[in-house]
């Protein structure tokens, strides 16, 4: 089976990164072919086990 990996380095703090990167729905925030993402089950953007709908800037999801 295939398998894809990648990495980076961070030039911000951690706590920085982490206030941007913890919110499973808010990449919208920091990604500029992401319109919207909803929580749609799950739970919460803060908790594990949420399901998150995408939505693209040209309107796939």
């Amino acid at each position: 089976m295939a398998a894809a990996y990648r990495n980076s380095v961070f030039t911000s703090s951690a706590d920085r990164t982490w206030a941007v990167v913890r919110q499973f729905d808010g990449l919208p925030d920091c990604h500029p072919a992401i319109r919207a993402s909803e929580i749609i089950g799950g739970g919460t953007g803060l908790t594990p086990g949420a399901v998150r709908l995408l939505t693209g800037v040209d309107g796939s999801t």
